[in-house]
Protein backbone atom coordinates (compact mmCIF):
# COMPACT_ATOMS: atom_id res chain seq x y z
CA UNK A 1 0.00 0.00 0.00
CA UNK A 2 2.77 2.42 0.86
CA UNK A 3 4.56 1.76 -2.41
CA UNK A 4 1.34 2.28 -4.43
CA UNK A 5 0.63 5.54 -2.59
CA UNK A 6 4.15 6.74 -3.29
CA UNK A 7 3.81 5.96 -7.01
CA UNK A 8 0.46 7.70 -7.15
CA UNK A 9 1.92 10.82 -5.53
CA UNK A 10 4.81 10.89 -8.00
CA UNK A 11 2.38 10.62 -10.93
CA UNK A 12 0.38 13.55 -9.58
CA UNK A 13 3.51 15.65 -9.19
CA UNK A 14 4.61 14.82 -12.79
CA UNK A 15 1.17 15.77 -14.12
CA UNK A 16 1.22 19.05 -12.21
CA UNK A 17 4.73 19.88 -13.46
CA UNK A 18 3.84 19.15 -17.10
CA UNK A 19 0.74 21.31 -16.78
CA UNK A 20 2.81 24.15 -15.37
CA UNK A 21 5.36 23.83 -18.18
CA UNK A 22 2.60 23.78 -20.79
CA UNK A 23 0.94 26.75 -19.16
CA UNK A 24 4.23 28.65 -19.07
CA UNK A 25 4.83 27.96 -22.78
CA UNK A 26 1.33 28.76 -24.02
CA UNK A 27 1.59 32.56 -23.64
CA UNK A 28 4.87 32.59 -25.60
CA UNK A 29 3.38 30.57 -28.44
CA UNK A 30 0.30 32.73 -28.40
CA UNK A 31 2.29 35.95 -28.47
CA UNK A 32 4.42 34.65 -31.36
CA UNK A 33 1.32 33.74 -33.32
CA UNK A 34 -0.17 37.14 -32.57
CA UNK A 35 3.02 38.85 -33.78
CA UNK A 36 2.94 37.00 -37.10
CA UNK A 37 -0.73 37.83 -37.50
CA UNK A 38 -0.07 41.47 -36.70
CA UNK A 39 2.75 41.63 -39.25
CA UNK A 40 0.50 40.13 -41.91
CA UNK A 41 -2.23 42.61 -41.11
CA UNK A 42 0.23 45.50 -41.19
CA UNK A 43 1.68 44.26 -44.50
CA UNK A 44 -1.79 44.01 -46.00
CA UNK A 45 -2.69 47.47 -44.74
CA UNK A 46 0.58 48.87 -46.13
CA UNK A 47 -0.09 47.37 -49.58
CA UNK A 48 -3.66 48.69 -49.61
CA UNK A 49 -2.36 52.11 -48.56
CA UNK A 50 0.26 51.95 -51.32
CA UNK A 51 -2.38 51.22 -53.96
CA UNK A 52 -4.52 54.13 -52.72
CA UNK A 53 -1.53 56.48 -52.89
CA UNK A 54 -0.58 55.06 -56.28
CA UNK A 55 -4.05 55.65 -57.68
CA UNK A 56 -4.13 59.22 -56.37
CA UNK A 57 -0.62 59.82 -57.73
CA UNK A 58 -1.50 58.45 -61.16
CA UNK A 59 -4.66 60.57 -61.23
CA UNK A 60 -2.73 63.73 -60.32
CA UNK A 61 -0.07 62.92 -62.94
CA UNK A 62 -2.65 62.41 -65.67
CA UNK A 63 -4.36 65.70 -64.81
CA UNK A 64 -0.97 67.45 -64.95
CA UNK A 65 -0.25 65.94 -68.36
CA UNK A 66 -3.56 67.25 -69.68
CA UNK A 67 -2.67 70.71 -68.35
CA UNK A 68 0.81 70.64 -69.93
CA UNK A 69 -0.13 72.99 -72.81
CA UNK A 70 -0.92 75.76 -70.31
CA UNK A 71 1.64 75.42 -67.53
CA UNK A 72 5.39 74.87 -67.67
CA UNK A 73 5.50 72.80 -64.44
CA UNK A 74 2.89 70.47 -65.88
CA UNK A 75 4.81 70.35 -69.15
CA UNK A 76 7.93 69.30 -67.22
CA UNK A 77 5.93 66.52 -65.57
CA UNK A 78 4.68 65.27 -68.95
CA UNK A 79 8.21 64.23 -69.94
CA UNK A 80 8.38 61.18 -67.64
CA UNK A 81 5.89 58.95 -69.45
CA UNK A 82 7.99 55.78 -69.28
CA UNK A 83 8.40 56.19 -65.52
CA UNK A 84 4.64 56.74 -65.12
CA UNK A 85 4.02 53.60 -67.15
CA UNK A 86 6.28 51.65 -64.80
CA UNK A 87 4.51 53.12 -61.78
CA UNK A 88 1.12 52.17 -63.19
CA UNK A 89 2.23 48.60 -63.88
CA UNK A 90 3.59 48.26 -60.34
CA UNK A 91 0.45 49.62 -58.69
CA UNK A 92 -1.73 47.49 -60.95
CA UNK A 93 0.13 44.30 -60.04
CA UNK A 94 -0.26 45.04 -56.33
CA UNK A 95 -3.99 45.68 -56.79
CA UNK A 96 -4.39 42.41 -58.68
CA UNK A 97 -2.46 40.56 -55.95
CA UNK A 98 -4.86 41.98 -53.36
CA UNK A 99 -7.81 41.04 -55.61
CA UNK A 100 -8.93 44.67 -55.77
CA UNK A 101 -10.49 44.29 -59.21
CA UNK A 102 -12.25 47.65 -59.43
CA UNK A 103 -9.08 49.47 -58.39
CA UNK A 104 -7.08 47.41 -60.91
CA UNK A 105 -9.35 48.56 -63.73
CA UNK A 106 -9.05 52.17 -62.55
CA UNK A 107 -5.25 51.88 -62.51
CA UNK A 108 -5.33 50.42 -66.02
CA UNK A 109 -7.36 53.38 -67.31
CA UNK A 110 -4.94 55.84 -65.66
CA UNK A 111 -1.92 54.04 -67.14
CA UNK A 112 -3.09 53.54 -70.72
CA UNK A 113 -2.37 57.15 -71.86
CA UNK A 114 1.27 56.71 -70.85
CA UNK A 115 1.44 53.32 -72.57
CA UNK A 116 0.19 54.91 -75.79
CA UNK A 117 3.05 57.41 -75.51
CA UNK A 118 5.82 54.88 -74.87
CA UNK A 119 5.03 51.53 -76.49
CA UNK A 120 4.79 52.71 -80.13
CA UNK A 121 8.52 53.47 -80.01
CA UNK A 122 9.16 49.75 -79.69
CA UNK A 123 7.25 48.87 -82.87
CA UNK A 124 9.12 48.89 -86.22
CA UNK A 125 7.84 51.90 -88.20
CA UNK A 126 5.97 51.56 -91.47
CA UNK A 127 6.36 47.80 -91.57
CA UNK A 128 10.15 48.08 -91.80
CA UNK A 129 11.53 44.61 -92.46
CA UNK A 130 15.21 45.37 -92.99
CA UNK A 131 17.58 43.85 -90.46
CA UNK A 132 18.27 46.42 -87.74
CA UNK A 133 21.70 46.38 -86.17
CA UNK A 134 21.93 45.40 -82.51
CA UNK A 135 21.73 48.20 -79.96
CA UNK A 136 24.39 46.33 -78.00
CA UNK A 137 26.95 46.71 -80.77
CA UNK A 138 30.03 48.74 -79.90
CA UNK A 139 31.01 51.94 -81.63
CA UNK A 140 34.01 50.32 -83.32
CA UNK A 141 31.81 47.49 -84.59
CA UNK A 142 29.65 50.12 -86.28
CA UNK A 143 32.64 51.12 -88.40
CA UNK A 144 31.84 48.19 -90.70
CA UNK A 145 28.56 49.80 -91.73
CA UNK A 146 26.95 49.70 -95.15
CA UNK A 147 28.74 52.04 -97.57
CA UNK A 148 25.62 54.05 -98.37
CA UNK A 149 24.65 54.65 -94.74
CA UNK A 150 25.26 58.09 -93.23
CA UNK A 151 26.21 58.16 -89.56
CA UNK A 152 25.40 61.19 -87.41
CA UNK A 153 26.32 61.87 -83.79
CA UNK A 154 24.35 64.46 -81.80
CA UNK A 155 25.74 65.44 -78.40
CA UNK A 156 25.20 68.18 -75.82
CA UNK A 157 28.74 68.36 -74.46
CA UNK A 158 27.77 70.63 -71.48
CA UNK A 159 29.84 73.79 -71.46
CA UNK A 160 30.91 73.13 -67.85
CA UNK A 161 32.30 69.71 -68.77
CA UNK A 162 36.10 69.82 -68.53
CA UNK A 163 36.73 66.29 -69.82
CA UNK A 164 37.11 67.38 -73.43
CA UNK A 165 39.75 64.81 -74.34
CA UNK A 166 37.44 61.85 -73.66
CA UNK A 167 34.61 63.42 -75.68
CA UNK A 168 36.92 64.14 -78.62
CA UNK A 169 38.24 60.57 -78.46
CA UNK A 170 34.66 59.29 -78.64
CA UNK A 171 33.84 61.55 -81.59
CA UNK A 172 36.87 60.28 -83.49
CA UNK A 173 36.10 56.62 -82.71
CA UNK A 174 32.44 57.00 -83.66
CA UNK A 175 33.42 57.35 -87.33
CA UNK A 176 30.56 59.80 -87.86
CA UNK A 177 30.07 61.63 -91.12
CA UNK A 178 28.28 64.52 -89.40
CA UNK A 179 28.49 65.72 -85.79
CA UNK A 180 26.05 68.12 -84.15
CA UNK A 181 27.26 69.57 -80.83
CA UNK A 182 25.22 71.68 -78.40
CA UNK A 183 26.71 73.96 -75.72
CA UNK A 184 29.91 73.91 -77.76
CA UNK A 185 31.15 77.27 -76.50
CA UNK A 186 34.37 78.89 -77.68
CA UNK A 187 36.67 76.82 -75.48
CA UNK A 188 34.99 73.62 -76.55
CA UNK A 189 34.99 74.66 -80.19
CA UNK A 190 38.72 75.27 -80.21
CA UNK A 191 39.41 71.88 -78.61
CA UNK A 192 37.05 69.97 -80.92
CA UNK A 193 38.25 71.77 -84.03
CA UNK A 194 41.83 70.89 -83.19
CA UNK A 195 40.98 67.31 -82.20
CA UNK A 196 38.98 66.63 -85.36
CA UNK A 197 41.06 68.66 -87.78
CA UNK A 198 42.12 65.59 -89.79
CA UNK A 199 38.76 63.81 -89.74
CA UNK A 200 36.16 66.63 -89.82
CA UNK A 201 37.86 69.68 -91.32
CA UNK A 202 34.59 71.48 -92.12
CA UNK A 203 32.32 73.10 -89.56
CA UNK A 204 29.41 75.53 -89.41
CA UNK A 205 31.40 78.18 -87.53
CA UNK A 206 33.40 78.77 -90.70
CA UNK A 207 30.10 79.79 -92.30
CA UNK A 208 28.43 81.44 -89.28
CA UNK A 209 31.21 82.98 -87.14
CA UNK A 210 28.73 84.70 -84.81
CA UNK A 211 26.79 81.51 -84.03
CA UNK A 212 27.90 80.27 -80.61
CA UNK A 213 26.84 77.12 -78.77
CA UNK A 214 25.40 74.83 -81.45
CA UNK A 215 27.90 73.75 -84.12
CA UNK A 216 28.03 71.20 -86.92
CA UNK A 217 31.23 69.35 -87.92
CA UNK A 218 31.49 67.40 -91.15
CA UNK A 219 33.74 65.19 -93.26
CA UNK A 220 32.25 66.80 -96.37
CA UNK A 221 32.38 70.47 -97.38
CA UNK A 222 29.51 72.54 -96.01
CA UNK A 223 27.49 75.42 -97.41
CA UNK A 224 25.11 77.78 -95.64
CA UNK A 225 21.49 76.81 -96.24
CA UNK A 226 20.77 80.52 -96.61
CA UNK A 227 22.57 80.29 -99.96
CA UNK A 228 19.50 78.46 -101.25
CA UNK A 229 16.84 80.94 -102.46
CA UNK A 230 13.92 78.72 -101.49
CA UNK A 231 15.30 78.37 -97.93
CA UNK A 232 15.62 82.15 -97.54
CA UNK A 233 12.01 82.52 -98.65
CA UNK A 234 10.78 80.51 -95.65
CA UNK A 235 9.68 82.90 -92.91
CA UNK A 236 12.19 83.22 -90.01
CA UNK A 237 14.40 80.44 -91.42
CA UNK A 238 17.47 82.57 -90.70
CA UNK A 239 16.89 81.93 -86.98
CA UNK A 240 17.93 78.30 -87.44
CA UNK A 241 21.45 76.93 -87.88
CA UNK A 242 21.17 75.07 -91.19
CA UNK A 243 23.85 73.85 -93.58
CA UNK A 244 23.89 71.77 -96.73
CA UNK A 245 26.36 69.23 -98.02
CA UNK A 246 26.57 66.60 -100.73
CA UNK A 247 25.91 62.98 -99.82
CA UNK A 248 25.92 60.29 -102.49
CA UNK A 249 25.56 62.94 -105.19
CA UNK A 250 22.54 64.51 -103.53
CA UNK A 251 22.25 67.77 -101.62
CA UNK A 252 21.16 67.18 -98.02
CA UNK A 253 20.37 69.71 -95.30
CA UNK A 254 21.32 69.47 -91.63
CA UNK A 255 19.89 71.63 -88.84
CA UNK A 256 21.46 71.90 -85.39
CA UNK A 257 18.90 72.96 -82.79
CA UNK A 258 18.89 73.71 -79.07
CA UNK A 259 15.64 75.30 -77.82
CA UNK A 260 15.60 76.82 -74.32
CA UNK A 261 14.98 74.58 -71.31
CA UNK A 262 11.46 75.36 -70.00
CA UNK A 263 12.46 76.20 -66.41
CA UNK A 264 10.26 79.30 -66.13
CA UNK A 265 7.35 80.88 -67.98
CA UNK A 266 9.44 82.91 -70.44
CA UNK A 267 11.78 80.05 -71.31
CA UNK A 268 8.72 77.82 -71.70
CA UNK A 269 7.32 80.28 -74.25
CA UNK A 270 10.68 80.64 -76.01
CA UNK A 271 11.13 76.88 -76.30
CA UNK A 272 7.65 76.37 -77.70
CA UNK A 273 8.11 79.12 -80.27
CA UNK A 274 11.41 77.61 -81.38
CA UNK A 275 9.92 74.11 -81.66
CA UNK A 276 7.06 75.55 -83.70
CA UNK A 277 9.55 77.30 -86.00
CA UNK A 278 11.60 74.12 -86.44
CA UNK A 279 8.45 72.26 -87.43
CA UNK A 280 7.23 74.95 -89.84
CA UNK A 281 10.59 75.30 -91.57
CA UNK A 282 11.29 71.58 -91.56
CA UNK A 283 8.07 70.69 -93.34
CA UNK A 284 8.86 73.11 -96.18
CA UNK A 285 12.31 71.70 -96.97
CA UNK A 286 12.35 69.72 -100.19
CA UNK A 287 15.88 68.31 -99.79
CA UNK A 288 16.67 65.31 -97.59
CA UNK A 289 16.63 66.89 -94.13
CA UNK A 290 18.16 65.97 -90.76
CA UNK A 291 17.28 67.92 -87.58
CA UNK A 292 19.43 67.06 -84.57
CA UNK A 293 20.21 68.46 -81.14
CA UNK A 294 19.00 68.95 -77.60
CA UNK A 295 15.28 69.71 -77.92
CA UNK A 296 14.65 70.08 -74.16
CA UNK A 297 11.40 68.24 -74.82
CA UNK A 298 10.19 64.65 -74.99
CA UNK A 299 7.43 63.03 -76.98
CA UNK A 300 5.28 63.20 -73.84
CA UNK A 301 4.99 66.98 -74.22
CA UNK A 302 2.19 68.43 -76.36
CA UNK A 303 4.79 70.71 -77.99
CA UNK A 304 6.89 67.87 -79.35
CA UNK A 305 7.34 67.85 -83.14
CA UNK A 306 4.32 66.11 -84.63
CA UNK A 307 4.28 67.16 -88.28
CA UNK A 308 3.48 64.32 -90.66
CA UNK A 309 6.50 65.06 -92.84
CA UNK A 310 9.03 64.65 -90.00
CA UNK A 311 9.98 61.29 -88.46
CA UNK A 312 11.38 60.66 -85.00
CA UNK A 313 14.44 58.43 -85.37
CA UNK A 314 13.58 56.64 -82.10
CA UNK A 315 10.63 54.83 -83.70
CA UNK A 316 11.37 51.13 -83.62
CA UNK A 317 14.38 51.53 -81.29
CA UNK A 318 12.74 52.19 -77.92
CA UNK A 319 12.39 55.04 -75.45
CA UNK A 320 16.16 55.71 -75.25
CA UNK A 321 16.51 58.16 -72.37
CA UNK A 322 19.54 60.42 -72.81
CA UNK A 323 19.28 62.84 -69.84
CA UNK A 324 20.34 63.19 -67.05
CA UNK A 325 23.33 60.87 -66.92
CA UNK A 326 23.74 61.18 -63.13
CA UNK A 327 20.65 59.01 -62.47
CA UNK A 328 20.08 55.32 -63.32
CA UNK A 329 19.15 54.67 -66.96
CA UNK A 330 15.61 53.66 -66.02
CA UNK A 331 14.97 57.22 -64.78
CA UNK A 332 16.39 59.07 -67.81
CA UNK A 333 14.22 60.83 -70.37
CA UNK A 334 14.77 61.37 -74.13
CA UNK A 335 15.33 65.07 -74.80
CA UNK A 336 18.12 64.62 -77.39
CA UNK A 337 16.58 63.86 -80.77
CA UNK A 338 17.24 63.29 -84.43
CA UNK A 339 14.38 63.97 -86.83
CA UNK A 340 14.41 63.25 -90.56
CA UNK A 341 11.99 63.85 -93.40
CA UNK A 342 10.57 61.25 -95.73
CA UNK A 343 13.74 61.04 -97.83
CA UNK A 344 15.45 58.95 -95.13
CA UNK A 345 15.24 55.47 -93.68
CA UNK A 346 16.55 55.09 -90.10
CA UNK A 347 18.81 52.06 -90.07
CA UNK A 348 20.14 52.24 -86.53
CA UNK A 349 19.89 54.38 -83.40
CA UNK A 350 21.51 54.04 -80.00
CA UNK A 351 22.54 56.03 -76.94
CA UNK A 352 26.28 56.47 -76.48
CA UNK A 353 28.40 56.38 -73.31
CA UNK A 354 28.59 58.87 -70.45
CA UNK A 355 31.31 61.42 -71.21
CA UNK A 356 31.23 63.92 -68.36
CA UNK A 357 28.14 65.72 -69.64
CA UNK A 358 24.66 65.47 -68.18
CA UNK A 359 23.60 64.27 -71.66
CA UNK A 360 24.52 61.10 -73.50
CA UNK A 361 25.33 61.30 -77.21
CA UNK A 362 22.88 59.93 -79.77
CA UNK A 363 24.26 57.84 -82.63
CA UNK A 364 22.04 57.49 -85.68
CA UNK A 365 22.55 55.73 -89.00
CA UNK A 366 20.48 56.89 -91.96
CA UNK A 367 20.08 55.80 -95.53
CA UNK A 368 18.48 57.72 -98.37
CA UNK A 369 15.39 55.90 -99.55
CA UNK A 370 16.67 56.34 -103.08
CA UNK A 371 19.70 54.28 -102.13
CA UNK A 372 17.53 51.75 -100.28
CA UNK A 373 15.45 51.19 -103.43
CA UNK A 374 18.62 50.88 -105.53
CA UNK A 375 20.14 48.29 -103.21
CA UNK A 376 16.99 46.16 -103.11
CA UNK A 377 16.47 46.18 -106.87
CA UNK A 378 20.08 45.65 -107.91
CA UNK A 379 21.01 42.05 -108.91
Amino acid sequence: MNQAATNQAKAKRTLVNSSEVQASRSPANGSQSNSVSSLKKFGGWLLRFATRCGVLGLLAILVACFLAPYNYQCDLMSNFRAQYLGLGIGVGLIAVGLQQWQRSIFVLLLTLPHAFQVLPYYWPPNGLTTQLESRDVTIKDLASREPRVLRLVSFNVLYLNQDRAESIRFLRDSDADLIVLCECTDGWYEAVQQGLADTHPYDSTQLFPMWNGTRIFSRMPLRAATDLPHFREIHASEKLLAVTTSWNDETIMVMGVHPASPMNVQRFIDRNEMLNLIEQVGTQITEPLIIAGDFNCTSGSPYFLQAAGLKDSRCGFGWQGSWPTFVPKILRIPIDHVFVNNHWEVRHREIGPTLGSDHSPVITELRLLRDAVTSTTSP
